[in-house]
């Protein structure tokens, strides 16, 4: 298999590769850059500074799934899924229903690309009155699997239309 290591600057790293595109976001760092390449024609890049791994095929690939009013409903790259803002489909229930209801819209959304509730990552909530918080945190508690916890942040804010009282986001692993 050819190899090469080289330490390399800036703008020299698109030279190397010959695709800036896929690599030009991190063209400021001072790296490491090992390609190999086997007989099933996969490049595998390895890049230093905390050591990142991905194909070049997957590093460069944004599958879009789903588009709304305004956005994709899923975004998935680099073997990570982003699901946009997530509310329920009928407005003017309780805060223990819409989240239930959220919760299952999410669950759907990740299988439909490949992942689940057990590899989220991150969500993000937002209430449109925190003195709800217990009863949002009833459901949530119900729902979560508790030896796969994802990192969580819950905030305030207004909702774009009436008598809608959460919303989520939520990043997910894909394997």
């Amino acid at each position: 298999m050819p190899r090469f290591d080289k330490w390399m600057h800036g703008p020299d790293i698109s030279g190397h590769f010959g695709t800036p595109d896929a690599l030009g976001v991190i063209n400021f760092f001072q790296i490491v850059a090992t390609r190999e390449h086997d007989q099933a024609r996969l490049d595998t890049w390895t890049i230093g500074v905390g050591i990142v791994s991905s194909t070049v095929d997957s590093f460069m690939t944004i599958k879009r799934q789903e588009f709304g009013v305004r956005a994709f409903k899923a975004v998935v790259h680099n073997n990570t899924v982003y699901l946009a803002g997530m509310i329920a489909e009928e407005a003017f229930l309780s805060v223990g229903e819409q989240t239930r209801r959220v919760l299952d819209q999410m669950e759907k959304r990740l299988e439909s690309v490949g992942s689940s509730k057990q590899k989220l990552l991150m969500i993000n909530i937002f209430l449109a009155d925190m003195r709800r918080f217990q009863e949002m945190n009833d459901v949530w508690d119900a729902w979560l699997d508790k030896t796969n916890a994802p990192a969580r942040a819950c905030v305030q804010g207004s909702m774009a239309r009436p008598g809608y009282e959460i919303e989520m986001t939520a990043v997910a692993a894909l394997d």
